[in-house]
This record gives structure tokens, sequence and C-alpha cells, in this order.
């Protein structure tokens, strides 16, 4: 059974990965409210801090009853909630979880996300003994498909998922890291 009491704090070069709180909200509103970090998913965007609030406590309940890991990805420096990153839909059978991850768009490309990424999965693998961790893109999101072949994930399959919130299938490619 997982149980993440404590929290798992992570420490990269630049970023404290640490439990996201409600006082995080308007650093989240900003991503969460970008058409653009909603392009390749099914979700849409935030219209008002009070949705950006309720995603808050709905994964930290997810977190609280041991269901996933969702990390606020601080800047040091700035002590700025520039993303999140997640450990999610674990399979037991497996020894598996699902990487998913958001950046604010200022911050892309400036290697962030990277650095969480190789902090998470080293956790995941570390850690929680995974055997591997998988993490899916939309066919047409370059800029992530090619974060994730940078940080040694490898295409491992491919899906089309229907859209519920959105009225269009997504095809989606799936990436996967070995321990």
């Amino acid at each position: 059974m997982r149980n993440f009491t404590p929290f798992p704090l992570l420490l990269t070069p630049r970023l404290l990965l640490r439990p996201l709180t409600e006082k995080d909200a308007p650093d989240l509103f900003a991503l969460r409210k970008d058409p653009e970090h909603h392009a390749f998913t099914d979700t849409r965007p935030d219209g008002a801090l009070q949705e950006t609030l309720a995603y808050i406590r709905a994964m930290n309940q997810g977190v609280a009853e041991n269901r996933w890991l969702l990390w606020a990805m601080e800047h040091k420096e700035t002590h700025t909630v520039i993303g999140t990153i997640s450990l999610w839909n674990f399979a037991d059978g497996l020894n598996s979880a699902e990487l998913g991850f958001g950046l604010q768009r200022k911050w892309q490309g400036q290697g962030y996300m990277k650095e969480a990424l190789y902090a998470v999965a080293d956790f995941g693998f570390t850690q929680l003994q995974l055997s591997f961790l998988d993490a899916y893109t939309e066919e047409q999101n370059l800029p992530s498909r090619h974060l994730l072949e940078s940080v040694g994930f490898t295409l491992a399959g491919a899906l089309l998922e229907k859209g519920m919130m959105k009225e269009q299938d997504f095809s989606m490619l799936i990436y996967r890291k070995t321990r």
C-alpha cells in the first residue's frame, strides 16, 4: 500500500518540488487559465480563481488518500509556482505509474521541466521502486514529445482517445521510461 506521508519534498538545482497549497492558487491560475496549456488535452481553461482553488482541493484530497502525488514546482529564487508535476494512475500489478506535467509558458524552454522530470523519475524508481513510468502526450505536441525523449523516455505505443469535454479525438502517444 502506498503511503505518501510525509509528503516527499524534492530538490533540483533551481526548483523545490513540494505540496501544492491554496496559497499557490494565483500562480497556478496563471497556468490553468492559459488556453495554450489545454491545447492538446481534453480539458478547458479555468475561468476564475475559484476553479483553480477547487482543483487544488481535489488534487490534495487525492494526495491525502494516497491515490497520486502532485508537486508544485516552486522556483527557488522567485518563490513562484511555475508549474506542476505528478505521479498518478498507479498500476500496482505492473508496479508502474503515469507521469503528468504542466509549465507556465513564460518558463518553458529553459530546462525547468527537464529538472523536475529527472527528479520525479528518480524518486519513482528509487523510493517507490517502480519498474516503469508512462507519459501520454498528444501526437501534435512536439515540445512535450521532445522533452520526454530528452530525458530518456521512448515511444511505447499509441491510442486514440475520445474527448469528453471537447468534441474531438486525441491521437495520444505513450512514452515509457524503465528503471
